[in-house]
């Protein structure tokens, strides 16, 4: 008698291998159909909100905000000024394009949102579903000078408060940068457009020094103060009228700060006082041979380079020790530009000046 037996399953007698292949393609399958379903919901669901800032980008997307803003409004403020004016404002519009590209551009937080002011990512409201039609309104008044000259005071005053409050340092020197060339370019400005001239920025020197300032560092920026107060004495001493009290009123200046900040440090009636009887000055200044009007340029020269050594030491020091050092930044390119330097795009920046 024959007896047969019921045929094992298909698989039963396949190797292991094979059957874990079959299943790893099954498993593989269902999660290639997962993930395209999945696509699918992400599409319908919209981008996701932008993330929340910390305060270095935060001061970083105000600035560029800031400085796209103005490129746009100056441009918009040239296109029916006079040729003179027009070409000031066209100098505000490019150096506004090159603080933001040194910013790092405009950030775009996406459909839906916009940058405010402090830079922080804000939501623009919808408007509800039953809001009437907005009703025709007249065209906006033009931009003119006198905007652009406000915006810029605005934009420096944002620039400043970051510059000393962002824990960054390198960020703080380029911010104090772009505050002080806000400064002057809204002081051209107002001149070319016959407005009234914008306040002196008062300096004051600090009483102790910054934290994160060696004693050598501050030695050299003694020597540097008081070896340009005496630059400005011997131009005083060769001018005449207001130009000589001008000058010597200068002189003056750069000494008291040279006086209070080696009282800072502790150097003054010790043998560590840097100052010095005489100082190797430029020939323009030095010879009464030289060119009329080659000593303003050599003088010019000398706040610039005392501009720098401020951009330097914001760089250095800690946030709430920056006020006084951005200060004098901006007074000394201020007395640089005043005496035939060009208004710079980054004041005190060496590196950015080509």
């Amino acid at each position: 008698m024959n007896v047969s037996s019921a045929p094992d399953p298909p698989d039963r007698d396949e190797p292991r291998p094979g059957r874990r292949a079959r299943r790893r393609l099954g498993t593989l399958l269902v999660v290639v159909s997962l993930a395209a379903s999945g696509c699918g919901l992400r599409l319908e669901t919209g981008p996701p909100d932008p993330l929340p800032a910390g305060e270095v980008e935060l001061a970083r997307q105000s600035g560029a905000a800031t400085a796209d803003d103005l490129s746009a409004a100056a441009r918009t403020a040239a296109q029916e000024a006079p040729e003179q004016l027009r070409a000031v404002l066209l100098e505000v519009a490019d150096a506004a394009d090159q603080h933001l590209v040194a910013l790092g551009g405009r950030y775009d937080p996406g459909p839906g949102y916009t940058i405010a002011p402090d830079g922080s990512v804000e939501a623009v409201p919808e408007a509800p579903d039953d809001a009437a039609a907005p009703t025709p309104t007249s065209a906006a008044p033009p931009v003119t000078s006198d905007d652009v000259v406000a915006r810029l005071v605005q934009g420096a005053a944002s620039a400043r408060s970051h510059a000393v409050t962002v824990p960054d340092g390198a960020l703080a020197r380029l911010l104090a940068s772009i505050h002080v060339a806000r400064l002057l370019q809204a002081q051209a400005l107002a001149a070319a457009s016959g407005a009234e001239p914008l306040e002196e920025v008062v300096v004051t020197v600090p009483q102790v020094v910054p934290e994160g300032l060696s004693p050598a560092t501050i030695a050299t920026l003694v020597q540097s103060e008081d070896a340009t107060g005496m630059a400005w004495e011997v131009a005083a001493a060769r001018a005449q009228g207001e130009t000589r009290d001008r000058a010597a009123a200068r002189a003056a200046q750069h000494r008291q700060r040279a006086q209070a900040w080696s009282d800072a440090a502790g150097f003054t009636g010790t043998g560590l006082d840097p100052r010095r009887s005489a100082y190797e000055l430029p020939e323009a200044i030095r010879s009464a041979a030289a060119e009329p009007g080659t000593a303003e340029g050599a003088l010019a020269d000398l706040e610039q380079s005392l501009s720098a050594v401020y951009a330097t030491l914001v760089l250095e020091v800690v946030a709430e020790d920056r006020g006084p050092l951005v200060d004098v930044m901006a007074d000394t390119a201020r007395e640089a530009v005043r005496h035939g330097a060009t208004v710079p795009v980054f004041p005190g920046l060496a590196e950015q000046q080509s």
